[in-house]
């Protein structure tokens, strides 16, 4: 018996367990491993941070989709990979045996600590979960009459959705109190990359807001 492991729960595993599912490989068992049973699809995350949509709505169900899938699912973090011995080393010290390895671990940002602002990491977007729902529940309790101001770094179309979603929620929590935003990018052109149409939207986008 062959093993498979399947490490990150990102979208191209998603799919491979629900193919799986369909039409599942004899003599070889799949195995997954991730650090959150539920993972979010990035394209609806904007829509979660605006109030648009629960976060279980936006959610993968990992050990559900394996389960369908005959696949075993195991919560844990990938710290270390010793490919000669063809093994993964987990965050609390175990192992992880594989013939054939799939890594889909997706970006992680681990920002500089700081006194003086609230940092709100986008990715890993399954964290993202837990310390959204605590800010928005100081904002609502916080009684401060000052304007309160949101910034996002990075001028591609993740920082440029996430702020105007924020900045939306915000408002709407909190009718009688100023929200501003601001979108800090080391490019000089909005949305880089994408069409001149696109970034024009998206200046009138951010001049509505």
């Amino acid at each position: 018996m062959k093993r498979l492991v399947l490490a990150g729960a990102g979208h191209a595993h998603a799919l491979v367990l629900a193919q799986w599912a369909a039409r599942p490989v004899p003599g070889v068992e799949l195995v997954m491993v991730s650090p959150e049973p539920l993972a979010p699809y990035s394209g609806m995350v904007p829509g979660w941070l605006a109030g648009l949509y629960r976060f279980d709505e936006i959610a993968v169900d990992f050990p559900a989709l394996a389960l369908a899938a005959g696949a075993r699912w195991l919560p844990g973090e990938v710290q270390a990979m010793d490919p000669a011995m063809q093994r993964l080393v987990l965050a609390d010290g175990s192992t992880l045996a594989y013939d054939r390895l799939s890594l889909n671990l997706g970006a992680t940002l681990r920002p500089p600590p700081t006194r003086h602002a609230q940092v709100l990491p986008l990715r890993p977007l399954a964290q993202l979960h837990r310390h959204y729902g605590p800010l928005l529940e100081r904002w609502a309790a916080d009684r401060g009459g000052r304007a309160f101001v949101v910034t996002a770094l990075g001028g591609g179309a993740a920082g440029f959705e996430a702020l105007l979603a924020v900045v939306q929620r915000l408002r709407r929590l909190r009718p009688d109190r100023v929200v501003q935003g601001r979108l800090l990018s080391r490019s000089t052109a909005l949305l880089p990359g994408l069409s001149a149409a696109a970034r024009r939207a998206a200046q009138r986008a951010l001049a509505r807001a």
